[in-house]
């Protein structure tokens, strides 16, 4: 899939892409894993070693549970129960936790302070994370159909959490 995601946006750049490793590039996603395991790792030395280690993996193992109630064909799913679109809503909230933990495990205030930064922003909707809402158009978002108080709560429950 990299190989394809890689051509797609080659060609939307009007780029050729990854074409020199193997026949047409094909080769080209196994060079950059080759590549990608012997770096050598850097650890900064006043990191949380232990957090510094978890947050990659706690992200790629969130990100995998995932496909544990994707339904592949008839009985070919890892499990089947009837509350798997919560399973998933749960899953994607956990995600954001290793980006948390790889900011903080850093112990670097740069990280750490964009991290808290970025997230502030998104927390109160603000530019460029008010994709829910869009004040400037005709319909409000997820609140368009609330009117007079409630729509006023909205409001303020946002500019409070400003």
């Amino acid at each position: 899939m990299t190989i394809i995601e890689r051509k797609q946006l080659a060609a939307h750049q009007r780029r050729v892409g990854p074409n020199t490793v193997g026949y047409y590039g094909v080769l080209q996603p196994f060079a950059d894993a080759l590549k990608l395991i012997l770096k050598e790792t850097v650890i900064p030395s006043q990191s949380n070693k232990v957090l510094f280690y978890l947050a990659p993996v706690s992200t790629l193992v969130f990100s995998l549970l995932g496909w544990g109630i994707i339904p592949f064909g008839q009985g070919l799913a890892l499990s089947d129960f009837s509350l798997g679109i919560l399973y998933t809503f749960a899953l994607s909230s956990l995600g954001v936790y290793g980006v948390l933990l790889a900011g903080w495990s850093a112990n670097s205030k740069y990280a750490l302070f964009i991290f808290y930064f970025i997230a502030i922003l998104a927390e109160t909707s603000r530019t460029p994370f008010d994709l829910q809402e869009a004040e400037s158009e005709l319909v409000a978002g997820f609140f368009t159909e609330h009117s007079s108080v409630p729509f006023v709560f909205f409001f303020l429950g946002e500019y409070s959490s400003i």
